[in-house]
């Protein structure tokens, strides 16, 4: 099998193309992915679409209003110019001031103006508006509010167990691992805190930017009799059911719930440790006897031991000290057995010694977990007159973490299985009671698999890694002092600041599954068959790319080409419609011919038609035309402010009109005033 290990930018296993997203049904959630780029291309067409679309349903709104407001009776100078506008205005926003201008010029001239040009000009406004906030707009309509992609799944498919992985793969894994460790904290440290996290890129990578969680803070002990500290004020984090599609991202495939959960509590040690002196030595030894240790060289009555160090330590400018973490969990090979009351079914529980015998506090600390209350005389290089240290060669805390999967369309009682029944038992058999599908099956254990992995299975395998940021009171220690007060709760926020890594490596987990990601010995892929990836089933959110509502796409693109043909074929169909004797009336005959007559060209025909000017013909298409060589009515300037359509006489056709306006203030004044019936 090839080591299978995510690496470079997740922006390059992005799917581009048609894809549902499932979260929003069928329809609503047809998606298309692009690159920005492409994107780009595509939000720059719809403003220009949207635009043509706006001009079509103002000219489909025009021609409607001219024809309802047509009438054969005689009309006013408002009326007229209204028509006008109607007609031959293309742009709602320009006829909008066009009308604001002849609602201005007819003020105290015609009767009722304002009211006749109001209802138009807001119909106009609100078309304007309209369109220019959908260009505006055009890509917050259509992209995804969260911009949602798929992983490509380029190596999805069967997920094997790797039982021989090779010596020259242990660096490159061991690299992963702990790149992986810090980019869970790293996302836990700036996503799952309190304030708004929206404008951190980082929090916009998974489906959701954080899990959620509980924390209750006042728990009770997870442990029978009273082996804990204390019987209250114990920690219980829980993340509650987290649903595969809603939370974790997955966008297809056999549904399942994820209830994550830890337990803890400070340990007493009084009663189970013993000093003991080795024989080969005289070096005294604690020892902790919460349960047995079976190995190759027999068996032991206890679980942890530490050498006890005769001098204290001392804060000298010189010596590096820091805080130590080992972990001792339930095992497959039953190799520790815990005592009774450290004992739970179908949990896994593991139990944490703090070494804080290098460490000097500057400050009294009574956490339960981290207690340094014994004072030590100042050494020869400390500024204060005295420092603290461990009251205890270790502290013990005590922990249990659950872990459930259920089928949610199954009761409680069927649909469920432990994740953590693989110790102690074949767990195949629950897996086909919750998921009777076997194709359901291989897809569920992939699953299983991939979120047993480093801190998305065990949260205190963080420990196992030196460099990993687990512990948040390594962060103030400055040689070997511990220069922060360290608050009396402190176990819990550090047990929370674990829970919260964790969670965000179950979902950096779910992409890497999706992306490929196979390492290790797992007991539920245990062949070629039995684990099987979804190929393009897990969303993510990416800045770099654009993912269109394709439904609304669709709708834009249907209404607006819609919208367009029937602008561009309204005059035909209207006279489509005259052609029947039913339809046919007066007043639409009358409205047709006064659109038709009322365009730009129509109107300069009509003026030279009614001086007597050129042959005309097509009198009734778009374009009029005259017989070759025919000339036609020029402009009278001799009153600047008051310019007229005169027929020119036939002296200027001789001497021609080079001069423009110059010819007519030339002109004799028996021409100025040419009669519009007169014919030369």
């Amino acid at each position: 099998m090839t080591l299978t290990l995510p690496t470079g930018s997740i922006d390059k296993d992005i799917y581009k193309g048609f894809w549902i997203n499932q979260s929003l049904g069928t329809v609503r959630g047809a998606t298309l992915t692009l690159d920005r780029q492409a994107g780009g291309l595509v939000i720059a067409f719809l403003a220009l679409f949207i635009a043509a679309t706006a001009r079509s349903l103002w000219k489909i709104v025009r021609f409607l209003v001219h024809a309802t407001s047509s009438t054969c009776n005689k009309q006013d100078g408002v009326y007229h110019q209204r028509q006008a506008i109607l007609r031959n205005q293309p742009l709602a926003l320009n006829a909008v001031l066009d009308f604001c201008r002849l609602g201005y010029a007819w003020r105290n001239r015609a009767t009722d103006a304002p009211h006749r040009i109001l209802p138009v000009s807001l119909l106009a406004s609100a078309i304007a508006v309209a369109s220019i906030a959908a260009g505006l707009l055009s890509s917050r309509i259509l992209t995804t509010s969260r911009d949602e992609v798929l992983i490509d799944g380029r190596n999805c498919g069967v997920q094997v167990n790797d039982l021989n992985i090779q010596a020259s793969t242990i660096e490159t894994i061991m690299n992963r691992q702990s790149q992986k460790c810090l980019e869970d904290f790293a996302y836990s440290t700036q996503c799952y805190r309190e304030g708004d996290t929206s404008q951190n890129e980082l929090c916009e990578t998974f489906a959701t930017s954080t899990l959620p969680f509980t924390s209750d803070r006042n728990a009770s002990c997870p442990f029978a009799g009273e082996i804990c500290k204390s019987a209250t004020g114990n920690i219980l984090l829980d993340s509650g059911v987290l649903d595969s599609h809603l939370h974790l991202g997955l966008n297809r495939g056999p549904r399942f719930t994820l209830r994550h959960q830890t337990h803890c509590a400070p340990l007493n040690t009084k009663g189970f440790t013993d000093t003991v002196t080795t024989a080969k030595s005289s070096q005294s030894r604690q020892v902790y006897r919460y349960g047995n240790r079976y190995g190759p060289n027999g068996n032991e009555t206890y679980v942890f031991a530490i050498d006890i160090k005769n001098e204290k330590p001392v804060f000298d400018g010189i010596n590096i000290g820091n805080y130590k973490v080992s972990v001792l969990m339930t095992d497959q090979e039953r190799k520790v057995e815990f005592l009774k009351e450290l004992r739970k079914p179908n949990a896994f529980v593991s139990l944490l010694f703090l070494d804080a015998t290098e460490v000097v506090y500057a400050v009294r600390t009574e956490d339960p977990w981290f207690s340094a209350t014994t004072r030590v005389s100042k050494s020869n290089s400390s500024a204060s007159g005295s420092h603290f240290v461990a009251d205890e060669p270790v502290g013990v805390l005590g922990c249990v973490t659950e872990r459930s999967y259920c089928n949610p369309a199954l009761p409680v009682n069927v649909g469920c299985i432990d994740g953590f029944s693989i110790i102690g038992g074949d767990p195949f058999d629950s897996l086909a009671r919750a998921w009777p599908d076997t194709t359901d099956q291989s897809t569920i254990r992939a699953f299983i698999a991939a979120l047993s992995n480093q801190g998305a299975g065990l949260l205190d395998i963080y420990y196992a890694i030196p460099n990993s940021p687990s512990l948040l009171s390594r962060n103030t220690i400055m040689g070997n002092m511990q220069t922060a007060a360290i608050p009396k709760h402190r176990w819990q926020e550090e047990r929370e600041h674990l829970y919260k890594a964790s969670l965000a490596a179950i979902q950096s987990m779910m992409v890497d599954h999706a992306r490929g990601f196979a390492l290790g010995k797992n007991l539920y892929c245990i062949d070629q068959k039995i684990c099987h990836r979804l190929c393009q089933s897990q969303k993510v959110r990416s800045a770099k790319h654009y993912s269109f509502n394709a439904w609304m796409l669709g709708v834009i693109l249907l209404v607006g080409s819609t919208l367009v043909l029937i602008s561009t074929f309204i005059e035909e169909i209207f006279a489509l419609f005259l052609r029947y004797p039913r339809l046919r009336s007066e007043k639409l005959v009358y409205s047709y011919a006064e659109w038709q007559a009322g365009s730009t060209l129509q109107l300069q025909r009509l003026a030279h038609e009614n001086l007597g000017t050129g042959n005309w013909t097509r009198t009734n298409e778009a374009i009029p035309v005259t017989e070759p060589g025919d000339t036609l009515a020029i402009l009278d300037v001799t009153d600047a402010k008051h310019a007229r359509m005169v027929v020119p006489s036939t002296e200027l056709d001789v001497f021609g009109l080079a001069e423009g306006s110059l010819a007519h203030a030339k002109r004799p004044a028996r021409y100025s005033r040419l009669p519009s019936t007169e014919v030369i």
